[in-house]
């Protein structure tokens, strides 16, 4: 048990600085560098030490384009030109301090609630959470039996079967302060149910309405993990690790539908709900979505057919791989086309005249 001196200790050490372990692929040696992070939150300053060589790699330098939510296990960072993933905590008070505040919890937008799916995407961003796993799913009845054993004997089981197989559903793992708790507050549990860690009998009507006005009465609409323990054995099973297993298929179509790629930056500025709706809103159809990282490899390829023919080339590779994007399958008819109309030129420019124009 830490004692409250040793915690005043760890914050002051941690409000000066925290430490990551992080790794890098040199894409010229092809060798992976490790290395320890120090990242300096007061001005967002950083330093790099080479593990391996133990000396200084980078001296202490600025860096405000750093992401703040990406100071996280499993995050990707970029330090001067160099896309770094966080691999560990490097001392106990960072893990410490930052434990609570990157709880990770399973979120699941069922079927029927689909249709406003933008709009609880900007409640998660606006509640301090993250997305930092998104896939939108057709459940078959295994999966939904594999995660939620724990509610066989509860009178909604079959239920919540028949509404989550009943058409594509949104999975998500969300990350924050008190993530598990949050989410199922906005899933309409009282303060005192969250806190207890029991599933409400639904026959009840326990289930209470949201305080957040975007969302009023998503309620049974969604689900959401009990505990941090039950959080992790959860999204194992819909996000899997390893391959002993695989997580439910996906709910593309590919059919009458375009591509849409909402940028790195725009998931870390927490836009991806406000994109989503204006899509919606434009009469599109959003038949599938996946959060993505990827590595400058994959990033090149993806953008092949522009290389050589835009000057941007380079710059669109470095912010593809830069974070997290989210990949859409939008339908629509005649998709490809109305839908590039609605997103309009990709150069300031163009789009500044094409406004003055109209």
């Amino acid at each position: 048990m830490q004692t409250k001196s040793e915690t005043a200790a760890c914050m002051q050490e941690c409000e000066q600085r925290f430490c990551f372990l992080a790794e890098w692929p040199d894409p010229y040696s092809g060798i992976v560098r490790h290395f320890q992070l120090n990242v300096y939150p007061k001005d967002f300053s950083v330093e790099m030490y080479d593990v391996r060589n133990n000396r200084v790699f980078l001296r202490r330098t600025g860096c405000p384009s750093l992401s703040r939510r990406e100071l996280r296990i499993g995050g990707k960072v970029l330090v001067c030109s160099r896309l770094l993933s966080i691999t560990s905590y490097g001392d106990t008070c960072t893990a410490r301090m930052l434990h609570n505040a990157h709880q990770k919890t399973l979120a699941i937008v069922k079927p029927q609630a689909m249709a406003k799916v933008g709009t609880i995407m900007e409640v998660i961003s606006e509640a301090g959470l993250t997305i930092t796993q998104a896939r939108m799913v057709k459940f078959e009845r295994k999966h939904v039996e594999d995660f939620s054993a724990r509610l066989q004997a509860n009178c909604c089981f079959n239920e919540m079967i028949n509404e989550l197989v009943s058409g594509p559903a949104l999975v998500m793992e969300l990350m924050g302060k008190n993530a598990v708790a949050v989410w199922r507050r906005f899933l309409g549990f009282s303060t005192s149910e969250v806190d207890e860690n029991r599933e409400p009998d639904c026959a009840k009507g326990d289930v209470l309405n949201l305080t957040n006005d975007k969302i009023q009465n998503l309620g049974d609409q969604g689900y959401g993990s009990l505990s941090d323990e039950e959080a992790v054995q959860e999204l194992d099973i819909i996000f899997p690790s390893t391959g002993h297993h695989h997580g439910p298929p996906s709910a593309a179509r590919l059919d009458n539908s375009t591509c849409c790629i909402i940028k790195p930056h725009a998931v870390s500025e927490g836009l991806v709900g406000k994109i989503v709706n204006a899509i919606l809103e434009a009469g599109f159809e959003i038949s599938a979505l996946r959060m993505l990282v990827l590595e400058i490899k994959e990033a090149k390829e993806f953008l092949e057919v522009y290389h050589g023919v835009v000057q941007e080339y380079k710059a669109l590779v470095t912010e593809l791989s830069t974070g997290p994007c989210m990949a859409l399958e939008v339908c629509g008819e005649t998709a490809v086309e109305s839908f590039r109309e609605l997103c309009g030129p990709w150069d300031p420019v163009e789009y500044f005249f094409k406004v003055l124009s109209n």
